[in-house]
């Protein structure tokens, strides 16, 4: 089952790629979908065995009533999503950056207290996340183009972020 998870979660990364091929989007979709329908079954097991963890909270928010079934599943594969590929590839472009300015690294191993800063600079630098999705939960307008209640936006923020 390991192998089978990561495998999904590399096919649902590539959703994250700007510049996707079809294939590569096809791929995304069916394991985005398969990863989709095993997290559904795993909020059954985690209702039989609650913890004190984030999912538990979350199921047990959904059980009460404060929120939707598409609203748990897309909170959980957020988090799965953070943990899974946004984390990796950041501690990677942080590497790589360093190791591409060795002065900044230098910086950094004589003065230690600077390494929040650094995360949050490497983050802005070299983002791990060049777009992010929102849904519009009311009519509204964004440089005079109408965006109409449950639209999908799709935000790029690779531009601001070396702009």
């Amino acid at each position: 089952m390991r192998r089978q998870f990561l495998a999904w979660g590399a096919g649902a990364a590539l959703s994250l790629d700007v510049g996707l091929s079809y294939r590569d989007f096809r791929r995304s979709e069916l394991d985005i979908a398969a990863l989709h329908r095993w997290m559904l079954e795993h909020f059954a097991a985690v209702r039989g065995a609650r913890r004190d963890d984030v999912l538990s909270a979350l199921v047990t928010a959904h059980d009460q009533g404060e929120l939707t079934l598409d609203e748990l599943s897309s909170l959980a594969m957020l988090l799965l999503a953070a943990g899974f590929e946004t984390t990796v590839n950041l501690l990677g472009n942080g590497a790589v950056a360093l190791m591409r300015n060795p002065s900044q690294l230098e910086r950094l191993r004589a003065q230690p207290q600077r390494w929040p800063g650094a995360v949050e600079e490497i983050l802005r630098y070299d983002s791990p996340v060049q777009r992010t999705g929102r849904v519009a939960l009311r009519d509204t307008e964004v440089a005079g183009v109408p965006v109409r209640a449950g639209s999908l936006i799709i935000l790029l923020l690779a531009s601001p972020i070396h702009g």
